[in-house]
């Protein structure tokens, strides 16, 4: 489960880190920010984190997929969400 960003949530920084919540029988994570290429994500705390960086403001949307240790992929419907900052960032 992509846990952040929240569907429709308003992201207002430069760098922004999605956190996924993944069955302990995953191998491995990663995401995908507007159908771009899969990136992988590090496992700390129980979680796994994507950290972004070097994105605009406007629309986005992230999925998630995961590898188990059966070597089963799933995959997380698409989450919307919107980067929106000043230009004090």
């Amino acid at each position: 489960m992509l846990d952040f960003p929240q569907e429709d949530e308003q992201v207002t920084s430069t760098d922004y880190t999605l956190r996924v919540d993944a069955p302990k029988t995953v191998q491995s994570v990663e995401v995908s920010i507007n159908q771009g290429p899969w990136q992988p994500c590090r496992p700390s705390s129980g979680f796994w984190w994507y950290d972004w960086t070097g994105f605009k403001p406007g629309p986005y949307q992230a999925r998630a997929r995961m590898h188990n240790t059966e070597g089963r992929v799933m995959t997380t419907l698409a989450r919307h969400f919107r980067v929106e900052y000043g230009r004090d960032n």
